[in-house]
This record gives structure tokens, sequence and C-alpha cells, in this order.
């Protein structure tokens, strides 16, 4: 029997990730990524690494145009929002959300590098 609920399921039970950092991958074009930790990550602190360059902060690597500076995400019944940085309202990752980004940069690899939340 389907059920329909307007609240996530309870993932308490599953442990945290302990590393300061965690990275992710990317491919060119749009990726379905989530917040890896337990804790909100603000989207300022995620670091954004092309091919073998130093990683750069994710407003940098927006005004490069390797990633479009906006997390979107579904809300439901077919209504979607976004986020961006470098706004007031300092714009984050909430645990256990899908969000789409869009990587604009065809050939070379790119990875973000997301810091554990209240160790940026």
């Amino acid at each position: 029997k389907k059920t329909a609920s307007s609240s996530l399921p309870d993932f308490s039970a599953f442990a945290d990730i302990e590393t300061a950092t965690f990275t992710q991958p990317l491919q060119a074009g749009w990726n379905l990524i989530s917040n890896p930790y337990q804790g909100q990550i603000v989207l300022e602190d995620i670091l954004v690494q092309a091919g073998g360059e130093p990683p750069i902060a994710w407003l940098d690597a927006a005004a490069r145009h390797l990633v479009a500076n906006a997390l979107y995400r579904y809300k439901g019944t077919d209504t979607y929002a976004f986020i961006s940085a470098g706004t007031p309202e300092k714009a984050a990752m909430v645990p256990w959300i899908g969000y789409w980004i869009y990587v604009s940069e065809p050939n070379t690899p790119v990875t973000l590098i997301i810091p554990r939340p209240g160790r940026s």
C-alpha cells in the first residue's frame, strides 16, 4: 500500500560522515547531488576544483563560469525553487534534500569540496 507523506523518513540512525571535507566529482551539464552531512552547509563555503588547479571559492567558480551560481530543488507538485550564493540569506544545502547543479565546463573534470558543517 502506497501512502503519501509530507515529511522525510527518520534518518537519525545513520552515522554522520566524520571527515573534514567530502569530495564530489561532477560531470558537464546537470548533476543531482545532496548534502553528505547532517548539518546545513552554506553554499559559499563549498570549494570548486577544476582539473588539477587549486580549489577556488564557489562564487569565484561561478564568476569563471565553471558552475552556475544556483542550487535547484523540487518542492513538489511540479514546483521548483533555487537558491544562489552571495545573497544576504546565506543559501545553504539542507541535509536529505536533492539538488541539481549545472557544470558549465565541458572539457575539464570539476569536483566540489564540501566542508563539514561548523569546520569551514
